[in-house]
């Protein structure tokens, strides 16, 4: 019986079987061949390597052996799993080559995007603020000129007139025409010849004519001299008996002391440290005021002058009296009490000066609870320990605390000031 000699179907390997009419050709084959693998997973054919001999039989070939499709797996050929994120970026799994990452271009761009947004939002807010105050502007001086709001926005013409002598040609010698440099014109100077104004618009320094008042106030004989000059509250009759009914002693000294001002009354206060010649060949230092009320010419206020140089306040701090009485002095206020008085650890010290840095007077004294002792502890009061201020001041003589020991009690200080 003939055979018939071929591959076989699944190893490939060259068997011979025998011819049979009801059986295919190597059919009988020893084994059921396996479904071929993929072809992707096929490893290629080394076209270089000879096919060995079955043992026994030269004439049948065996093939090399196959590899495993998982083992021989061409890396080039290797499917690459990837990963996706929720935020839009492939990733690719670790051990296995795959494409590189994608820069994130969009980001970049919106980070461009946003400062340039802003700057050209501020360029055309800042364009837009510019053309509006441009047009304002015009609009207010179209409005103040009316010639330059004509026909088309062009200046109506200007009349020719023939100069006068107060024009600007004649004062300038120049014909004006356009185009040409102008010298500006000679402007009349006040401090050239002040005498040609009229006296309303005068320049006054009123430090300058309160000096000058008190000055003709110093110098004057009478009374009736000064009476124009003064501002007082007192009677004219008890002004007759005083001092200012007569020529007084010689000034040796005149000199500027302070100025306060009173916006809300329209006031200005001008105080003078003025230097008596005394009857004993010395020296009699005083303190006095001009007042500026308004527009109306300075005043020299008497009241404190008769209160100190005059000699009221002396008068009654002489002796013990049962009236009360209000005096503008200057005042001077102690911490402390030493001397000899009822209760002098629960008060304090009122020296009484007609000028700063001299010798007082005399002293009051007060309370440490008492209305000033409230306003010495208020920083906001204006009144403080050693300072010498002028002050108008509400005193009476004590005589209920120690009758043998009467002294003088300041109650009240009725104004920071001499202001009537």
């Amino acid at each position: 019986m003939g055979g018939v000699t071929g591959p076989c179907p699944s190893c490939q390997v060259l068997i011979q079987a025998p011819f049979s009419m009801t059986q295919p050709p190597l059919a009988a084959h020893h084994h059921q061949a396996p479904s071929p693998p993929p072809a992707a997973l096929q490893p290629e054919h080394d076209y270089n390597r000879t096919p060995q001999p079955v043992a026994g039989n030269p004439n049948i070939l065996r093939p090399e052996p196959r590899q495993r499709p998982s083992a021989g797996v061409d890396p080039s050929r290797a499917q690459t799993r990837v990963h996706s994120e929720p935020s839009g970026v492939t990733r690719t799994m670790a051990g296995a080559p795959g494409p590189p990452p994608q820069r994130r271009h969009r980001s970049r761009f919106l980070r461009l995007l946003v400062p340039l947004t802003f700057v050209c939002v501020a360029l055309g807010v800042m364009y837009g603020v510019k053309t509006m105050l441009q047009m304002e502007r015009g609009g207010k001086a179209k409005a103040e000129n009316p010639a330059m709001a004509g026909g088309n926005g062009q200046q109506a013409e200007k009349p020719i007139l023939p100069p006068d002598d107060n024009s600007f040609e004649a004062l300038t010698g120049t014909t004006g025409q356009p185009g040409l440099p102008v010298a500006n014109p000679p402007m009349p100077s006040i401090g050239d010849n002040p005498n040609e104004l009229p006296d309303e618009l005068q320049p006054v320094d009123g430090g300058i004519a309160a000096l000058a008042i008190l000055e003709k106030f110093l110098a004057m004989k009478t009374l009736d001299e000064r009476l124009p000059h003064i501002e007082t509250k007192r009677p004219e009759a008890e002004l007759v008996s005083s001092v200012l009914n007569g020529p007084l002693p010689e000034a040796l000294k005149v000199s500027v002391d302070v100025s306060e001002t009173n916006a809300i009354e329209q006031v200005t206060d001008y105080y003078y440290h003025v230097v008596f010649a005394a009857d004993d060949g010395g020296e009699n230092p005083q303190t006095m005021l001009v007042r500026t009320r308004g527009t109306s010419p300075p005043k020299v206020v008497v009241d404190p002058f008769l209160d100190l140089f005059g000699g009221r306040f002396a008068a009654y701090a002489a002796e013990p009296s049962e009236d009360a009485a209000t005096f503008q002095i200057i005042i001077s206020a102690g911490a402390f009490c030493y001397d000899d008085v009822p209760g002098a650890d629960k008060k304090f010290t009122l020296k009484i000066l007609s000028r700063d840095d001299t010798k007082e007077i005399a002293k009051a004294y007060f309370g440490k609870r008492s209305k000033i002792g409230e306003m010495l502890e208020d920083e906001t009061s204006g009144l403080a320990y050693g300072q010498a201020k002028p002050c108008t001041v509400f005193m009476r003589w004590n005589t209920e605390e120690d009758p043998e020991r009467p002294f003088l009690e300041a109650l009240d200080i009725k104004a920071l000031d001499w202001n009537p």
